[in-house]
């Protein structure tokens, strides 16, 4: 992880404890929901032991403190996401990846803040409040994962567990300071997260994906290996069996890496700040021996826009809007002039969606193998700006 064995046995012989940092974190940010600290030492107790009888360790995380977004579900605490109407309810059975983390010897110790309806990209709901950007109070620290952003921001984190459909993971790793990678859907198990709607909707929508945020890419890497080794195909039936592979590997044999970048959406260019970094990339890329390629792939990104926003709206927050309705709770100041009940689409409307996704995905995979000759990756801005106010992280405004 971030700071090597002996630097961890250190740490605690020091009493520097991640939940003595993780609620200084929360004092000043407030970025945690549920609290299990107890817990955490008991079991950090338990791993000691089995270190202590010369057994081999339970994994890749063994011993290592792992925090949580509040939409994972964890045996015993709730998983409310911030709805009056989902408090007090803890959860019967762990989500699929709270026990692969688990069985790699992970110690669970807190979950983190997130926005009402997990719709937004700042982090305040009316049952925990706002979460506060630790470096700069007057910007946001982004959303939906923005506790978890937060928390590592104060290093009250070493690893932790984000979502992310349009940006949760991204987003508040950029306004943080973290790394953060949104996996692809299927890599990593998502069975077992509460997010306010009805069992299936993600799979008529768009679907979300679980991954980490951390201080150095070793850790992301750790944590898909870590996660891989558990073999959640066996556990999730969305999961796609596939061992991880390092880094090193993807480019294949005889043939340098290459990556895609994309500089612009073709509505608005970056700030200069993000695009003297986007050259700073390229260069450090080019110097490590990775294969840059300019991509121009503008006009799918409005076709892209367009179709997400109809797929986010296909159940039209009825499940939401139910829960909401349940306990008499009011939307959030940013939500109410944003999100509004609407009807279901039918069936037929449905399915021209998927069509067009569908047809989307095929041109995507046209310029990935065809246009720009066998692409691995691709780097693009999180966004064109700086870190927004407060709130006001809203497209471009």
């Amino acid at each position: 992880m971030a700071l090597e064995q002996p630097a961890l046995v250190q740490h605690y012989k020091l009493h520097r404890h991640p939940s003595e940092r993780a609620a200084v974190a929360h004092q000043l940010t407030n970025c945690l929901t549920e609290i299990f600290f107890a817990d955490a030492l008991k079991r950090a107790e338990e791993l000691d032991a089995h270190l202590d009888a010369k057994k081999a360790p339970l994994g890749p995380l063994h011993g290592v403190p792992v925090s949580l977004k509040d939409t994972f579900k964890v045996k015993g605490y709730d998983a409310s996401i911030g709805i009056a109407a989902l408090c007090f309810n803890p959860a019967k059975d762990n989500a699929v990846l709270v026990n692969n983390l688990l069985d790699a010897g992970a110690v669970l110790y807190c979950k983190t803040n997130i926005p009402q309806t997990l719709m937004a990209l700042d982090s305040h709901n009316n049952v925990f409040g706002r979460t506060i950007n630790p470096f700069n109070t007057a910007v946001t620290p982004g959303g939906s994962s923005g506790g978890e952003g937060a928390l590592l921001g104060m290093r009250g984190s070493i690893l932790g567990v984000g979502t992310d459909v349009g940006g949760s993971i991204r987003i508040p790793a950029m306004c943080n300071g973290t790394f953060g990678i949104k996996p692809s859907w299927e890599r990593v198990p998502y069975a077992g997260q509460e997010g306010g709607a009805l069992p299936g909707a993600a799979k008529i929508g768009i679907p979300a994906s679980a991954g980490p945020l951390a201080h150095s890419m070793r850790d992301i890497e750790l944590f898909f290996r870590a996660v891989s080794e558990q073999r959640p195909w066996t556990q999730d039936p969305d999961v796609v069996p596939s061992p991880w592979s390092s880094l090193t590997s993807l480019g294949g044999a005889g043939r340098k890496m290459r990556i895609g970048l994309v500089r612009r959406d073709g509505v608005i260019d970056p700030h200069p700040p993000i695009s003297r970094l986007l050259d700073e990339v390229k260069d450090q890329l080019h110097g490590s021996g990775v294969d840059v390629v300019e991509m121009d792939i503008t006009p799918l990104f409005s076709q892209c826009q367009s179709l997400a926003n109809a797929m986010f709206g296909v159940e039209g927050g009825n499940a939401m809007f139910d829960l909401l309705e349940s306990s008499n709770e009011p939307l959030s100041p940013w939500l109410s002039t944003r999100l509004k009940r609407k009807r279901a689409l039918e069936l037929t409307k449905v399915q021209q969606l998927h069509g067009k996704r569908e047809a989307l995905r095929k041109k995507f995979l046209s310029i990935w193998r065809d246009q720009y000759g066998e692409i691995d990756a691709f780097i693009c801005p999180v966004a064109p700006h700086p870190v927004p106010p407060i709130d006001r992280y809203n497209g471009y405004r």
